[in-house]
């Protein structure tokens, strides 16, 4: 993956490791195209009936990036997860700013610890 050793190895080796152990297929980095741009999608969890993004953000710079990748995938949740509740809290803070339109029907921005537990 292309983010460096917390984005890769702390934040999202740990939620592929659960979501594994739980029997929920994974896919890494999974490439959308929409009208405006394109991107990857950190982690892809395909649970029966349902299709979850789980992005891992450091800092708020690229969430709205984030949201129009979930989008483009048809997910019907996204898990912006962060390495700490202050990160979260900032990014809740920009996605409050939101036109309502542009976000996900579900989304959910957790530090890491919480999003373990979800």
């Amino acid at each position: 993956m292309r983010g460096g050793f917390v984005h890769n190895q702390v934040i999202l080796g740990a939620i592929e490791k659960l979501a594994r152990a739980h029997g929920v297929a994974v896919r890494k980095e999974v490439f959308v195209r929409w009208s405006f741009g394109a991107g990857f999608v950190d982690l892809v969890l395909d649970i029966p009936g349902s299709v979850t993004a789980v992005e891992a953000e450091l800092s708020p710079l690229r969430v709205r990036k984030d949201l129009d990748k979930a989008k483009a995938l048809c997910a019907d949740t996204i898990y912006i997860v962060t390495p700490d509740r202050r990160t979260a809290d900032t990014i809740a803070s920009t996605l409050a700013h939101e036109p309502r339109l542009a976000l996900p029907a579900k989304y959910f921005v957790l530090p890491l610890g919480v999003a373990l537990t979800r």
